[in-house]
């Protein structure tokens, strides 16, 4: 395991709160087991091997187990409608466990699941990659800000940074649908379905 992402995955296991934003794709701790490896397969570089997506995939629900710990995080996700209408999946049933994941998420007290609106409708594109925000108990240690590149995840301490982020999130979760509209956006999406 790259050192940058055993770094993030300890930091993510110790975190009180999760804030985080994926535009494209369902954030790992949200995905369903054939989500996670169709991400982790087109996300290979030339010449990996299934095993590596595979390996990947299991890391996904190893890292999922903290939204079951008692007294685990928080989570607060944003993610865009093309990460629904577009996923990673071409057969419909994985489609539809993906949603009903989804829907499950959106009904747990801990879990805040909110859906953007279009920028023509919200006003606000933000324009940076992926990110993670991780808040911890402590009182007097920094939230980090986890940006998700290319290769791996890369953890930035610098507290303007962080700021900016936060500032970001914000942003996004208040021009997203309200977190108690999901179920019905996520019906939408089931409907577009075939079958």
């Amino acid at each position: 395991m790259p050192l940058a992402l055993s770094a993030f995955l300890e930091m993510e296991d110790q975190a009180q709160i999760i804030y985080t934003y994926c535009p494209m794709q369902v954030p790992a701790l949200l995905q369903a087991p054939a989500y996670a490896l169709s991400a982790a397969l087109a996300g290979l570089p030339a010449g990996a091997t299934y095993e590596r997506a595979a390996g990947a995939a299991e890391l996904v629900a190893i890292r999922q187990r903290v939204l079951d710990r008692h007294q685990g995080p928080h989570l607060w996700a944003v993610l865009d409608r093309a990460a629904l209408t577009d996923p990673p999946l071409s057969r419909a049933e994985d489609r539809l466990a993906q949603l009903d994941a989804l829907t499950k998420a959106a009904r747990q007290p801990h879990l805040a699941v909110q859906v953007a609106r279009p920028v023509s409708e919200s006003g606000y594109l933000y324009q940076g990659p992926p990110f993670t925000l991780l808040r911890f108990p402590e009182q007097d240690r920094p939230d980090a800000l986890v940006l998700h590149l290319l290769h791996a995840p890369v953890v930035i301490e610098d507290r303007r940074r962080v700021e900016e982020h936060q500032q970001a999130f914000a942003r996004l979760s208040l021009s997203a649908l309200p977190v108690e509209s999901t179920p019905d956006v996520l019906d939408e999406v089931r409907a577009t379905l075939p079958g």
